[in-house]
């Protein structure tokens, strides 16, 4: 590093003092700057008035997470005590009372929260070695870090939490490192830093001064963590195994209170007015059975009262039914069942790239996922073989429901208490015409007349007043298609990686070889490879083009009156519905919906309608509702495997580390280091030597105060002075400066007055200390480095079958007209 040296300064005023979010004038700035620990600051603003003191707690409020910039350092307002103030008061003229206040800001670095910011860490592992990226680690905490370095992530589970402050320090020293926390959080080698020279006239003052005896080590056992030791591993060649997950089936009951009963406070019933099909009230239970939040099968049933006339009884208060409960009953049951189909999924043809001069290109199946995805030698009708999903094609509705006729009139034709029962049925007394006697007795007189046989017949009237079960059918058919027959569509069951041959691992190679064709020996052209791997989680978008819906639910019989002479039209109860959705692309952007509504109901269903209207939306038709197939990636299987490296170094041995200048009244053995980031023996050397170098600073350490504003200094600059009775290199442990501001130069409160009384600075003597290690024997060193060096991605057709489903119910509705 290039030494700085400074003229001596003949005054303490700095001109270009640092820029605050509020101008100081009249107060002080103090700035400090120690050895990897993050850099703090205070502001002290004096002689601020009532008027002013509110700007300064909205700017400065720590609330606000205001980033604030010092000599080019990130600084933000303390979160514990960073704003706070003190008020005078004073007496103006004897009789005004005016309050003066000093505001002081506590600033800390802008890294130091979001270095200690716990995050979960295991999305950011890296399954292929088990470790975390640092500069991942520091991306998700929103630290900008200058010197990554990789994680190991043991353990590690969803609910894991790591913050940059839990491992920076170790593995910068397994890396011969301090932290510099400044512009950005820095990863600085150990004999690394900016140079400083002072002379006799730019030392102000030549403080505390002491000479210690440097730490050292003197057979300090040393141990760290072997990884890919005597344990069970994960055989990185293993293809990915993917198993279907089990559906999730689930079961919710939605109902009324005491559903079977009727409501509460129904004590008694005294008109027909609660009959199901007029004003009477009714309870509801519903089932639905879901597979993977969709619904499969739905049940509905509701009761309510159903009755007559004849169930009254007479009271002197009228009619009335004193036991409502018989009356109540299941009066309609509705099932609806939902209709999965899947689908064969699409064959896609892709065409390899145009080969350049310097690259040829070739696609093939990645060998891990040939399962999942279709293969051969030249990748044309690629098909994943698997299916992720199935789309409801058809919804059917079946059960019946309680209906009649018409309602029970009384003294009608359809009043019960007219008829006899007989087994539920209703009956009446049979007649036929013969002679019989009339007039009051005495006075008899013959005539032809109907007369009772003293037989029962059915009673015609009671069918049309009678509740009975209508079947009801009803049947949603969806004629659906693949999206990409009418848009543009990217999505596809796979990606592709690709990858030039000769950096491919020698094992991909082999996989390979039979697949590919590799470059000729001696060839300037190179070949790379598209390798294919599937997207298990892949779902073919679907459309719906057409909705139809067909509902049928009637009853019909002949009516009571109706003879040869004098037909009647048949009575009808129930409906007939048809409706249908057609969806039409436009453009790219709208699309035009056509329903189509008809409708028949009433006696002879004389008064069927058809309804037709269009709707334009910007958008595209509904997509189809799927059912979709989840895919879990297995545990890969662990197989028991021996390192080389590992065994030789993490079993059996015991290891010793020893330093230069080892005094000779030191004790042998002593402290135990141990380095948990470390997982070989170099790591931990590194790390045991690089702290023995840091610590030798605490030792032998100056204090001095130089003329007269250095902000660039900051911890691990090394500085020399100008007659030092110490010999050596000594580096900072801390800088501090502090600003005083005195008002300004000019009546808009510009140009501030601002001296300095210098910048304190503490040091420690640096010496570049070696250590070494003592085994008992001589450590194999194996070295495995995997690269692999994608390039770009070239583009590529794709183009796929399509796929068709459902299908669109004929729109017509029986005529019912006698």
């Amino acid at each position: 590093m290039p030494i700085v040296s400074r003229p001596l300064f003949k005054n303490n005023i700095i001109k270009n003092p640092p820029s605050l979010p509020i101008p100081l004038r009249l107060g002080s700035l103090t700035v400090t700057k120690s050895f990897e620990e993050h850099p703090s600051a205070s502001i002290n603003y004096e002689g601020i008035t009532e008027d002013n003191i509110g700007g300064f707690k909205q700017v400065y409020n720590p609330s606000r997470n205001t980033r604030i910039t010092i000599d080019g350092i990130p600084f933000r307002v303390a979160p514990d005590g960073g704003y706070s103030y003190s008020r005078t008061g004073y007496v103006y003229r004897g009789t005004q009372q005016i309050n003066v206040y000093t505001v002081s800001i506590n600033l800390e670095g802008w890294w130091k929260v979001l270095c200690a910011r716990k995050v979960k860490v295991k999305p950011l592992v890296d399954i292929r070695t088990g470790k975390i990226s640092a500069s991942k680690l520091a991306s998700k905490a929103g630290v900008n870090l200058s010197g990554s370095f990789d994680i190991w992530a043991e353990d590690v589970n969803s609910e894991t939490m790591m913050s940059l402050d839990d491992v920076l320090e170790e593995y910068a020293r397994i890396k011969g490192c301090y932290v510099c926390y400044g512009v950005n959080v820095d990863l600085k080698k150990a004999n690394s830093g900016s140079s400083y020279s002072f002379s006799w006239g730019e030392q102000i003052s030549d403080g505390s001064n002491q000479l210690g005896v440097a730490p050292y080590y003197n057979g300090a056992a040393l141990t760290w963590t072997p990884r890919e030791s005597n344990k069970e591993q994960v055989d990185p060649n293993l293809p990915p195994e993917f198993k279907e997950k089990e559906p999730e089936y689930k079961t919710e009951y939605e109902y009324d209170q005491d559903v079977t009963n009727p409501p509460k406070g129904t004590a008694i019933l005294r008109s027909l007015d609660s009959n199901l099909d007029q004003s009477g009230p009714k309870k509801v239970r519903r089932t639905t059975y879901s597979i993977d939040g969709q619904t499969d099968r739905e049940v509905i049933e509701t009761w309510g009262f159903a009755y007559y006339l004849k169930d009254f009884i007479e009271t002197p208060d009228g009619l009335m039914i004193l036991d409502p409960w018989r009356h109540w009953k299941l009066i309609e049951y509705q099932e609806t069942r939902y209709y999965y189909q899947a689908i064969s999924p699409p064959i896609y043809t892709l065409t390899t790239p145009q080969n350049t001069k310097e690259i040829e290109y070739q696609l093939t199946v990645h060998p891990d996922y040939e399962k999942y995805l279709g293969s051969g030698d030249s990748v044309r009708g690629l098909q994943s073989k698997v299916s992720n999903a199935k789309y409801l094609t058809s919804i059917v509705t079946s059960g019946w429901k309680l209906s009649r006729f018409q309602q029970e009139e009384p003294g009608g034709d359809t009043d019960t208490r007219e008829m006899t029962f007989v087994d539920g049925e209703g009956m009446i007394d049979e007649m036929e015409w013969g002679w019989g006697y009339v007039g009051p007795p005495g006075q008899e007189r013959i005539k032809w007349m109907l007369l009772k046989t003293g037989r029962l017949i059915p009673a015609p009237w009671w069918k049309v007043v009678k509740f009975q079960k209508i079947n009801r059918q009803d049947v949603t058919s969806f004629y659906i298609k693949s999206m990409r027959a009418d848009y543009e569509q990217d999505t596809v069951p796979y990606s592709i990686e690709w990858v030039f041959w000769d950096e491919m691992d020698e094992q991909m190679q082999r996989k390979l070889f039979s697949k590919v064709t590799p470059p000729v020996e001696g060839s300037n052209r190179r070949l790379k490879v598209g390798l294919i791997t599937a997207d298990m989680d892949f779902v073919e978008p679907m459309l719906v083009w057409t909705e139809s819906r067909q509902a049928s639910s009637i009853a019909t019989m002949a009516h009571p009156d109706s003879t040869s002479e004098d037909p009647l039209p048949a009575l009808v109860t129930g409906e007939e519905s048809y409706y249908q959705s057609i969806w039409t692309k436009k453009n790219d952007e709208y699309s035009t919906e056509k329903i189509v509504e008809l409708t028949a109901s009433g006696a002879g269903f004389v008064d069927g309608v058809e309804n037709v209207r269009y709707r334009e939306i910007q958008g595209r038709p509904p997509e189809a509702q799927y059912r979709k197939t989840t895919w879990e990636q297995q545990q890969p299987k662990k197989t028991y495997t021996k390192s080389v490296v590992t065994t030789k170094e993490g079993v059996g041995k015991r290891y010793f580390v020893y330093s230069d200048s080892i005094p000779e009244w030191a004790s042998e053995g002593g402290e135990s280091l141990s380095f948990g980031a470390a997982s070989t023996l170099e790591e931990a050397e590194k790390a045991a030597e690089t702290q023995l170098k840091i610590s030798t600073l605490q030792s032998t350490q100056e204090t001095r105060t130089v003329s007269w504003h250095f902000p660039n200094i900051e911890g691990g600059d090394f500085c020399t002075f100008s007659g030092d009775k110490f010999t050596g290199r000594f580096r900072v442990l801390s800088s501090s400066y502090t600003l005083q501001f005195d008002g300004s130069q000019n009546i808009y409160g510009l140009d501030p007055i601002c001296t300095s009384d210098g910048t304190q600075l503490t040091l420690g003597l640096w010496d570049n200390r070696s250590v070494k290690v003592e085994v008992r024997e001589e450590l194999a060193n194996f070295n495995n480095d995997g690269n692999s060096n994608q390039g770009e991605d070239p583009k590529i057709d794709k183009n796929a079958t399509i796929i068709i489903l459902g299908g669109v119910l004929p729109s017509t509705v029986p005529n019912r007209r006698n």
